[in-house]
């Protein structure tokens, strides 16, 4: 089993990130700006939560509640950096600001870091620019959105798992983004699980349940496991095939009918999530090998 994991998912506005984060941790406690957890009605489920006020008295809140529960959510991260930075400035005057913000990001950062559950910040993204340091020009990847650029580097340095939230309009199913976790040039990425593909559906369940960690459901969604439990394999070889696929699905979720439909197609969704990693796992060496060439290897 794996120890606890500290993470970032960041991407544009819309994307999903908050809805992925009550899909893996419907039993984490959310620390949210208002209204970011209505999303959660798409699942028919409302995580428990507090408003932000801080960034230090976020760190404190993980501190205090770190034992409570089995994650810790900060929901845009980006927009509580952005409000503490205004706070500052009426404060500190220069560079003195930026020192100060990059002093309590370090507390927030270090709280999420050795907290004994499970810590993931959302965050919007910054595209890749040049900054001049020292009379000299330096390209800084894309990276979570926050004021400055040391903290953009120095943050998810610290993390086991960075994923950017992308737009893919190829991948087979209805939610068109995507974690992306392999390498990139221009952007920040990272999974020190190494189960992630290079773009893998937005289900940090699915990973983490892989890797050996167990992530409890609400007593009310616990009948879930069982069922993506015998799914999952079964679905393994319908991936390439839609009509049988959906007619699986079909069957399934007539089954399932006594439950709330939103929890149906949760159930479903995490069933297909975690085929196509099982489909993942099982080709991994195949894929090694066919990417392959002289003198080059790309395991992307």
């Amino acid at each position: 089993m794996t120890s606890s994991i500290f993470g970032i998912t960041y991407g544009p506005s819309g994307a999903g990130k908050t809805l992925a984060m009550i899909r893996a941790f419907p039993n984490a406690f959310f620390i949210a700006p208002p209204g970011a957890l209505l999303c959660g009605q798409h699942l028919g489920w409302m995580p428990k939560g507090s408003e932000f006020s801080s960034i230090l008295e976020t760190a404190e809140l993980i501190k205090r509640e770190h034992k409570k529960y089995p994650a810790i959510i900060v929901d845009d991260l980006s927009l509580l950096a952005d409000q503490e930075m205004v706070d500052i400035r009426k404060k500190f005057a220069g560079w003195s600001a930026n020192s100060e913000f990059n002093r309590r990001m370090s507390i927030l950062r270090d709280a999420a870091r050795y907290a004994e559950c499970h810590v993931f910040f959302t965050m919007h993204e910054r595209s890749p620019r040049e900054v001049k340091q020292d009379n000299n020009v330096r390209y800084i990847p894309g990276s979570p959105l926050i004021p400055g650029w040391e903290m953009a580097e120095k943050l998810p340095a610290m993390c086991d798992f960075v994923a950017r939230v992308v737009y893919d309009e190829t991948v087979p199913w209805p939610w068109p983004y995507v974690y992306q976790t392999g390498p990139d040039q221009h952007y920040v990425t990272k999974d020190r699980l190494g189960l992630s593909p290079y773009k893998f559906p937005m289900n940090l369940r699915a990973l983490l349940k892989a890797s050996g960690t167990v992530i409890p459901r609400p007593k009310e969604l616990q009948w879930m496991d069982k069922i993506v439990d015998q799914l999952a394999p079964v679905l393994v070889p319908l991936l390439d095939e839609p009509d049988e696929l959906k007619t699986l699905l079909t069957k399934a979720a007539s089954k399932l009918s006594k439950h709330k439909s939103e929890h149906v197609i949760w159930c479903l969704t995490d069933a297909v999530d975690e085929a196509q990693l099982l489909k993942h796992e099982s080709t991994k060496v195949e894929s090694f090998i066919n990417n392959c060439s002289l003198g080059e290897t790309n395991v992307l």
